[in-house]
């Protein structure tokens, strides 16, 4: 974040000024970081952040704060993906900027307030989250499950997180036993969806869109921290919770 801080002040030494700077925003140290070097190199720059992604209300780092908008570590406008995240994310600080603008990942979200379920003879699909810790605990509980009931012969098809290169977690969890229950899968959620007919997964948005179309979707609580939950305000008959290899 310092690093990215000081890189902006060089920028603006070698005569650049932008108009705008659009960054993906998260209100992680290293987009405030973004946000102050702007403010300090760039007296003009308008600053304009995206949230582009389905908000977990107890994921707090996510909103900004009072103070922040106060210090002007907030972008100029916020976009978010609809008007109801807009009032979510601002709870904290009323007077923040922010405007729904077109998510085009999650554009069948929006399409109808009818979902058809699909039907049973897709793939079983587990989608990864970006925390190799909680990896490594989802793909152990998911392989005892399996192995429960493994005269069926099933095995899952494994998504991993995009900043995550699958082959180095199949590394660490152990080939031979990766071999036994999951199959790498390296196409987008978007294909993903089109083939699953059941998806497994934890704190993600990815798994709203799951149940958008008409997915049967698990979604694996942990018992070692606090879950964020994607489901908190949301209620359908296609949502299962577990929390262990059993219940699944």
């Amino acid at each position: 974040a310092i690093l990215t801080y000081y890189l902006l002040k060089k920028l603006a030494k070698k005569g650049i000024n932008p108009d705008k700077i659009l960054i993906w925003y998260e209100n992680q140290p290293i987009h405030r970081a973004i946000i102050a070097g702007a403010r300090t190199a760039f007296k003009t720059t308008r600053i304009v952040g995206a949230q582009m992604y389905i908000l977990i209300l107890n994921r707090v780092s996510l909103f900004p704060s009072k103070s922040e908008c106060e210090a002007k570590l907030v972008p100029d406008i916020l976009c978010e993906m609809s008007v109801d995240a807009c009032a979510k994310i601002k709870q904290y600080a009323q007077g923040l900027h922010c405007v729904a603008a077109a998510s085009l990942r999650c554009h069948k979200s929006f399409e109808s307030d009818e979902v058809k379920v699909k039907n049973d003879k897709g793939k079983i699909f587990l989608f990864l989250p970006f925390n190799k810790n909680e990896c490594f605990e989802m793909l152990c509980i998911v392989k005892d499950a399996l192995f429960g009931i493994k005269s069926l012969g099933h095995k899952i098809y494994v998504k991993s997180h995009p900043d995550n290169k699958l082959e180095d977690l199949i590394r660490d969890f152990g080939r031979d036993e990766w071999g036994k229950c999951f199959i790498s899968y390296d196409n987008g959620i978007s294909e993903a969806l089109k083939e699953a007919s059941l998806v497994i997964g934890s704190s993600s948005g990815s798994l709203i869109e799951s149940v958008v179309h008409g997915i049967r979707t698990i979604y694996l609580r942990r018992q070692t921290s606090i879950n964020l939950d994607p489901f908190e305000d949301l209620e359908s008959f296609l949502i299962k919770e577990c929390m262990n290899s059993k219940q699944l």
